[in-house]
């Protein structure tokens, strides 16, 4: 990944990404909310660990020493919610699992000499848009995501900026190495 584009980004993020089913339900609402307040779409995603960019760290690999969860997470979700920080705009609040609890912190060990002040707080991001505080209670009232549980049977490794404060910060994010549950060692 040596392109200087890729190489602008010093932070990486690992996301657990929903499964197809709830996939799909979770990308309508998201796209239909982007539209309405005419911002960029995004692929459904829960952030479970941000921290700097290692160089020539083999991310592929990091993601297949992660082990002891052989299929999917299933997270219930606790209502809709709303900040001022712009990755946070609008988001749908999902409740810690104890399989949840041992991804993040088999990522912080595998990860533990790569500085990082991240928060884990579980969530999924429905809209990355600065809103009031009486438009985000509007939005809350209004949408009903219709899930009770949201299932992630994906993790991403995702190169970001190092701060996301515009919606300008939220472009050209990359991918940089994908792995499927049901291919993570065990």
């Amino acid at each position: 990944m040596g392109s200087s584009e890729t190489s602008s980004l010093p932070r990486i993020t690992f996301w657990l990404v929903p499964a197809v089913g709830h996939r799909h339900h979770l990308q309508s609402l998201i796209d239909r909310l982007t539209s309405r307040f005419n911002t960029s779409p995004f692929l459904p995603h829960m952030t479970i660990w941000s921290c700097e960019r290692p160089q020539n760290a083999d991310l592929a690999a990091l993601l297949e020493k992660l082990s002891g969860h052989a299929a999917s997470v299933s997270l219930k979700t606790t209502g809709l919610a709303g900040s001022d920080l712009l990755t946070k705009s609008f988001y749908l609040r999902l409740e810690p699992s104890e399989a949840l609890l041992g991804i993040v912190e088999r990522v912080r060990m595998l990860t533990s000499t790569w500085p990082s002040a991240y928060l884990f707080d579980p969530h999924l991001s429905l809209l990355y848009h600065a809103l009031s505080k009486s438009a985000r209670q509007r939005l809350i009232d209004e949408i009903s995501p219709d899930l009770a549980v949201v299932d992630f049977d994906e993790l991403r490794v995702v190169a970001i900026p190092d701060k996301i404060v515009t919606p300008a910060d939220l472009c050209g994010w990359q991918t940089l190495a994908t792995r499927p549950f049901s291919r993570i060692q065990v």
